[in-house]
């Protein structure tokens, strides 16, 4: 055993600059630790943080007084924090050792402040008890990646060094050490592991910690390429309705297991067992029912994923139709305009669907209310000449059963005189050059129905903002921009958990989205704001980048992700990317929330987005014409005759 052989594998790729709050708990792991990052980065740069977790009595207050003792020698600056560890435990419900190591971490993550990095001395022998325990839990792919070198800022430099070897360099370099008693019994599951478990294993393999690292190194990247798949599959798979059946079965079943992960990693943290069983569903249909009252369907093309109790909440209601915005229970938006509909725009937006004809409201007396549908509904389609239930229509159309709940109804006195993505009943029928009311479900892709109207109040349908008259057609609702942003938020934690995360964020139009994105990340994240201009006040791109605002941040030592509202001909991005590059940030990606792949002119990809979009001008939640429109909380295509096209 050579030290410059162990030393080898110390990592030491921490920030060039910041604070550097290293966990010292006395043991010879983190004296080592605290005695190599000294010499590299210098007893200035760090802050030694001992956690009294009040519940050792004598021997926990040895142990602070010579942490204090040992950093006093190295003439490094150290703090002690006191926290009563099972007083609190009591109060949170977690066991001690659970409770002790969240306190522990929040101490080290208040101490280092937004700027500073943490390191802590785990062991390639923690890391193989690590991997044991996973194993005897049922791990998944992510459990066989170990305890990851990095997490966020949490730097483990020693990972990859054996109890053995940091005790035998605790004597190279003459370094004393206190032992934990706790560590030393079997009361705990991790203790038993230690003392029964490995020491067998080192019997059958001396060399057992290091190939353990080596496993779980080679797992951490297999599983970072399978997820980058996984994000692929979900962009391309992606429906209004969910995600379609047979492009993901196309998939490998690894790619399919990653995918479904990261589908249902926001509605709460599931088992690999189970992410298995909804792999099962895909392939073989159906439903399943999962932990967290979530509901997996594969039905009819269409895989959905919901919270069964929420769906049957929000789901059910009967409200009166009002002129403007009519936000619903179930999350759809529904937009009232008067107009009066020309021949050409009743040809396209009526003779593409299965029903031709929209409601005429000539007939109404009282204000119509927007519903969902119940049991027993029937309709009498326009043109059709047949009555028939709701049920069977909506079966005749092959709407995926978990979206048709959630379709819109339109009744008058009892009657159903149009249904969302059917149509009208028969004797309503928007008519050229007649007044009529426009009605947009801006959940669904932006199909609009026109329904026509004569004795019907003007309060009902005066529209009050203005901007809305500007827009031709609503793509995106809210509710699904944020469905969007909360996938790729999902995916970027997971992707960055052991990075040094940097949002970029691309002034104007990115800012709604970044404020949302940065709230769906789940991981420490540090942004920055550049502001460029390709664009000025037209719609096509002038291909020239002129920088208004430049980054205030350092780049060497980031992970960099670029956060763009729209990525179009791909110009803007490309000059960015390559100077961002050229200030040697550890990686650079992009996420953008649209995606125009036909408009590129360069070679530009983004690791994350939410869609792609057809190529049309589109504003709202950000996205901007002429400075205007950004505050729309939906995303629609703006008229031609607005910007000067029509």
């Amino acid at each position: 055993m050579k030290a410059e052989d162990i030393l080898a594998r110390v990592r030491y790729d921490l920030p060039e600059t910041g604070k550097i709050v290293v966990g010292l708990s006395g043991g010879a792991d983190s004296v080592l630790l605290t005695y190599l990052l000294v010499q590299k980065y210098g007893a200035e740069r760090l802050l030694a943080v001992h956690v009294h977790h009040g519940i050792r009595g004598a021997e926990a207050d040895r142990d602070a007084e010579f942490v204090q003792d040992y950093c006093k020698a190295l003439e490094l600056h150290c703090k002690v924090i006191y926290k009563d560890i099972p007083a609190l435990a009591a109060v949170s419900g977690e066991g001690v050792e659970e409770c002790a190591r969240r306190v522990r971490y929040a101490c080290f993550a208040e101490e280092a402040g937004e700027n500073g990095c943490i390191a802590t001395a785990h062991n390639a022998d923690d890391n193989a008890e690590t991997l044991l325990l996973n194993l005897t839990r049922g791990m998944g792919p992510h459990g066989a990646g170990g305890i990851p070198p990095r997490r966020g800022r949490i730097y483990r430099p020693i990972l990859n060094i054996s109890r053995a070897e940091v005790e035998y360099l605790c004597k190279v370099y003459r370094l004393d050490y206190v032992t934990d008693s706790t560590n030393l019994t079997v009361d705990y599951t991790r203790n038993k592991l230690r003392h029964s478990v490995l020491p067998v294993l080192k019997d059958v393999n001396p060399q057992m910690t290091q190939a353990t690292s080596r496993f779980a190194e080679s797992m951490r990247l297999q599983n970072e390429f399978v997820f980058s798949c996984a994000n692929e599959l979900l962009c391309k798979a992606k429906t209004p309705y969910g995600y379609d059946l047979k492009a993901l079965r196309s998939a490998h079943e690894a790619v399919l297991r990653a995918a479904l992960e990261l589908l249902l990693s926001s509605y709460g943290r599931l088992s690999y067992e189970h992410i298995c069983r909804a792999a099962g569903c895909v392939f073989m249909g159906g439903s399943l029912s999962l932990p967290g009252d979530i509901v997996l369907e594969a039905k009819q093309d269409t895989l959905t994923v919901r919270k069964n109790r929420e769906i049957k909440d929000r789901n059910v209601f009967s409200v009166p139709l009002r002129a403007g915005e009519n936000v619903l229970p179930n999350g759809k938006t529904l937009f009232v305009e008067k107009k009066i509909p020309e021949k050409e725009e009743i040809d396209r937006k009526v003779h593409n669907l299965l029903f031709q004809n929209f409601s005429d409201c000539d007939k109404i007396t009282n204000v119509p209310r927007v519903r969902t549908r119940r049991a027993g509904d029937v309709f009498r389609p326009a043109g059709r000449g047949v009555t028939k239930s709701v049920k069977k229509i909506l079966n005749e159309l092959r709407i995926p059963a978990a979206a048709r709940d959630r379709l819109l109804l339109l009744e008058k006195d009892g009657e159903i005189i149009w249904i969302e993505a059917v149509g009208a009943a028969e004797g309503y029928a928007a008519k050229p050059n007649f007044p009529a009311l426009e009605l947009t479900v801006t959940d669904t892709a932006g199909i609009t129905r026109i329904i026509k109207r004569k004795n019907f109040e003007e309060r009902v349908i005066r529209m009050e903002n203005t901007m809305l008259n500007d827009i031709k057609e609503v793509l995106y609702s809210e509710a699904y921009i944020d469905s969007m942003v909360k996938r790729v938020g999902a995916e970027i934690s997971r992707d960055y958990a052991d990075k040094n995360l940097l949002l970029v964020s691309v002034l104007k139009g990115s800012v709604v989205f970044m404020a949302d994105l940065m709230r769906a990340i789940t991981i420490p994240a540090r942004i920055d704001f550049m502001c460029v201009s390709s664009y000025g006040s037209g719609t096509k791109t002038s291909g020239v980048v002129k920088i208004i605002k430049d980054l205030d941040i350092n780049l060497k030592g980031y992970d960099i992700v670029i956060v763009e509202d729209i990525l179009d001909s791909g110009k803007t991005l490309h000059y960015l990317v390559n100077l961002l590059k050229s200030r040697e940030p550890n990686s650079i990606e992009i996420c953008t929330l649209f995606d125009k792949p036909e408009r590129r002119e360069v070679e530009v990809y983004a690791k994350y987005k939410g869609c792609d979009i057809p190529d049309a001008f589109i504003v709202g939640y950000g996205l901007d014409f002429d400075e205007k429109y950004r505050n729309l909380p939906f995303v629609g295509v703006l008229k031609p005759e607005v910007y000067g096209e029509g």
